[in-house]
């Protein structure tokens, strides 16, 4: 530290400290790039540097050294008797605001341009894919050149938007639950009138993602949607009788629907595992499938997509051109045979049907990260909704052959 060079850095640093960091994102944000090569690192630290020792000669000497007040008017308001004590308290107040102001303007400024950015981001990423345009196809490039495209993928702004909502929010009016329990479970859409058919997704965080298929549907064919959702909690599920919250979630859902008689029930039918291919159905599957479809309710089932013990969304992102090294064989992630193919199976005449959309998240057998240049996942099990909608289209031809209506009405 004897050199003179890094002396006069280290007389620096603290300001170079402040500056660097807003500087490095507004640069990484504004070119849109997650990292800097050398020689853009290079200068970064250079203008970091020259703008540490502009705000140290400018800003923080002349506040330091200068030998008036800096406020000798709030002095004169407040009338103070005892002027060095103030003017050394004025003074420290002054250079504390000062640094704050320095150190937080351009922190304010970086933050609020990232959130922006990032905002845009996830509007540009939803009109995309909403338009399919020939850069974003998604699930609707299987089986073309394109459905390994991975050429800026997208989402690639704020993955919070990445989860669907329902766009009337809580459930109030003629989507008003009787069972109060439900309330801050559940969500609702208005796309037809009071009287048109009604659509119910209820179940996990994996139901909500499924939304992304099912929402185009009920918006075009005019049906009201409702979701009923707790994270964590598989619906249905077998001990429905123990006191946890999960477990009065299943029997208020179970009653509710009963009640309410929605032309549609949406659930997950199976449940896969991170670590394995052991994808099974919980016991009490058989049994409220039977109790909706008896009572008139079509009820569709959508098999549970892979999941994984690593962030898939991460692992993409840090892959590069090598995105096999995050793909997996779909014979590692779920079983051989859908095992709730057989409880649809009895019930199909009823209205049961089973959706399975394996194929489009596992193209010729391989669970990819990304296809048609859409990313799959957001993290380790949840699909992205920008993938889930380039889906939607897939899913209501699926589910429209083994005999789903939308509208619960027949058209003869």
């Amino acid at each position: 530290m004897v050199s003179k060079p890094l002396q006069s850095l280290g007389n620096i640093s603290y300001a170079l400290y402040l500056v660097h960091w807003p500087i490095l994102i507004l640069y990484s944000t504004a070119v849109e790039k997650p990292h800097v090569n050398f020689l853009e690192g290079t200068a970064i630290i250079a203008v970091s540097i020259g703008l540490a020792w502009v705000l140290i000669q400018f800003v923080e000497k002349p506040l330091r050294y200068r030998k008036d007040p800096f406020i000798p008017w709030l002095m004169k308001i407040l009338r103070f008797k005892r002027v060095f004590a103030v003017k050394t308290w004025a003074d420290q107040l002054a250079f504390l605001a000062a640094t704050f102001l320095l150190a937080g303007i351009p922190l304010a400024g970086a933050q609020a341009w990232v959130n922006y950015s990032n905002t845009q981001a996830s509007i540009q990423a939803e009109t995309q894919t909403q338009t399919a345009t020939d850069n974003h196809l998604g699930a609707r490039a299987i089986g073309t050149d394109q459905a390994l495209m991975h050429d800026d993928p997208i989402p690639n702004g704020d993955l919070k938007n990445q989860y669907e909502m329902l766009s009337d929010g809580k459930c109030e009016g003629n989507f008003a639950l009787s069972h109060d329990s439900l309330k801050k479970y559940c969500s609702s859409q208005k796309n037809g009138t009071d009287d048109s058919p009604l659509m119910m997704v209820v179940g996990n965080s994996h139901a909500e993602q499924a939304m992304a298929m099912f929402k185009p549907v009920a918006e075009q064919s005019k049906v009201n949607m409702q979701s009923i959702l707790l994270g964590g909690c598989q619906y249905p599920q077998q001990d429905a009788s123990s006191s946890n919250e999960c477990a009065e979630f299943n029997r208020d859902v179970t009653e509710e629907i009963l009640q309410r008689k929605p032309q549609t029930v949406v659930i997950i039918a199976t449940i896969a595992e991170a670590r394995s291919n052991e994808e099974r159905i919980d016991p009490a599957l058989e049994e409220t499938v039977k109790k909706f479809t008896d009572a008139g309710i079509q009820v569709v089932g959508v098999r549970d997509n892979p999941r994984y013990d690593y962030n898939v969304y991460e692992c993409a992102q840090k892959a590069g051109d090598d995105l096999e090294s995050c793909a997996r064989p779909v014979s590692e992630k779920l079983a051989e045979k859908n095992p709730a193919q057989e409880v649809f199976d009895k019930y199909k005449d009823k209205g049961a049907v089973l959706v399975d959309m394996t194929d489009l998240y596992c193209p010729e057998g391989m669970c990819q990260p990304v296809v048609g240049n859409v990313y799959v996942y957001i993290d380790e099990n949840h699909v992205s909704k920008a993938y889930g909608r380039t889906m939607a289209k897939t899913m209501l031809e699926r589910a429209a052959k083994g005999g789903w209506i939308p509208t619960g009405m027949l058209s003869l």
